[in-house]
């Protein structure tokens, strides 16, 4: 399901109960949602730099809704567990791993930033 613009409480909450109202829709079926186009990291980095909040709509209304009833199966249950995927196949190691695969290209100052730990930053690489 692609969501476009606007994307407030009123109109997720009426995908919800439109969801919710279909019986002869298994409640189990995973809706994979992603908006029309997500905004661009130059978008992100503008609106950091004119210091306002970058908003994330359909994540905020689904952890809101999430907190008020853990129990309920919302439509946008995959949008928030495909953006901790990522930390829940990270690899855990009792002991440090003597060679780990680099995970993207680094463009010193650009792209990576090198965080040491009594954190101080420093260019990548």
């Amino acid at each position: 399901m692609v969501i476009d613009t606007p994307i407030n409480d009123e109109r997720l909450e009426n995908i919800q109960n439109f969801f919710e109202q279909l019986t002869w829709f298994p409640k189990e079926i995973v809706k994979r949602i992603s908006y029309v186009r997500p905004p661009s990291k130059r978008e992100i980095a503008r609106v950091k730099q004119l210091k306002e909040v970058y908003s994330e709509p359909i994540g905020e209304w689904s952890l809101k809704k999430q907190l008020e009833d853990g129990e309920r199966v919302l439509f946008t249950n995959d949008f928030l567990e495909r953006g901790l995927l990522s930390i829940h196949n990270r690899i855990l190691a009792k002991t440090p791993i003597q060679k780990y695969q680099l995970n993207g290209c680094c463009y010193p100052g650009s792209r990576r930033l090198y965080v040491s730990v009594d954190g101080n930053f420093s260019i990548c690489e």
